[in-house]
């Protein structure tokens, strides 16, 4: 960033000078106070951090907002927006900008915006649903697995296709469902549950719940549909290894929407979808990362 003159700087409302004062990421800080400042020489309150909507976890790391939330954990800026890490040093503490674009001073170079590469998945994606189920899988498990939290699982059963044939079945079916989630495909690639566990021991002890057929089984499960009620084995072990999530934290229902967004994403490849439901209750599906 370019250095900008002694006198523009206002002076440190904690020491009275401005000789330790400089710019950065838009706003002033004071090495020798260590706090931010504005124009005015006032002391800058926390911003609310964009990600998790909270100023409660943002704090004054090193010469930048941070976000130390566990979920967050990056550098803001004095408005709250996230500053991108630079691609080639992975740090966001000497990112800026520099003639209206995201600069890095350490390494001098540009950032690059991960918007068009973003976009270019998301276009890609309404051409080839699949691609949610496969390359985009793989983003969602990086970003979205492992956590501190209390552990949740997203795990995949089987069901029988002769759930097609059953008007009860059917009316518990998710996707398709009604006007929002209209019937896209004529014959269904294949027939699946999609479900969420915070049991210890995981899919395989919650399987053995919806197994029982009682209690709080799913009400594909009591009626009769699962593909196998002999064991996990045969029912989700290897639908839930290649497409299921471990490890997701309860927090901000990730969860639960994991849960609804996976058995779009079936849905949009063209199974037929039973399990999940906060999709009914608040919309996201379609919206970052959910697409």
């Amino acid at each position: 960033m370019p250095i900008m003159s002694r006198v523009s700087h206002p002076d440190c409302p904690e020491c009275g000078d401005a000789d330790d004062v400089e710019k950065l990421f838009e706003r002033w800080w004071c090495a020798a106070c260590e706090i931010c400042i504005d124009k005015q020489g006032e002391e800058i309150e926390e911003p609310e951090c964009e990600k998790c909507e909270d100023d409660g976890d943002v704090e004054v790391e090193g010469k930048c907002w941070n976000c130390t939330y566990e979920d967050c954990l990056h550098g803001l800026d004095s408005e709250g927006r996230i500053i991108p890490e630079c691609q080639e040093c992975e740090d966001y503490q000497d990112v800026g900008y520099k003639n209206g674009s995201l600069w890095c001073e350490h390494c001098e170079i540009d950032i690059v915006d991960g918007t068009e590469e973003e976009q270019d998945i998301k276009e890609r994606m309404d051409k080839d649903p699949e691609i949610r189920l496969t390359e985009y899988l793989d983003r969602m498990r990086a970003e979205f697995e492992g956590t501190r939290e209390a552990e949740q699982f997203i795990y995949v059963l089987k069901v029988s296709p002769k759930a097609r044939r059953s008007k009860a079945a059917i009316n518990n079916r998710k996707f398709p469902k009604g006007k929002e989630f209209p019937r896209i495909v004529k014959n269904p690639i294949g027939f699946v549950y999609v479900g969420v566990t915070g049991l210890s021991d995981g899919p395989e002890e919650r399987f053995e719940v919806h197994a029982s057929r009682t209690g709080k089984a799913s009400k594909i499960a009591k009626l009769g549909f699962l593909y196998s009620y002999d064991s996990f084995e045969e029912c989700g072990s290897e639908m839930t290894e290649e497409y299921g999530f471990s490890r997701v934290g309860w927090r901000d229902q990730k969860a639960l929407k994991l849960e609804s967004w996976l058995a779009w994403a079936f849905y949009k490849a063209g199974y037929w979808v039973w399990g999940s439901h906060l999709h009914g209750e608040e919309e996201f599906l379609g919206e970052k990362p959910f697409w």
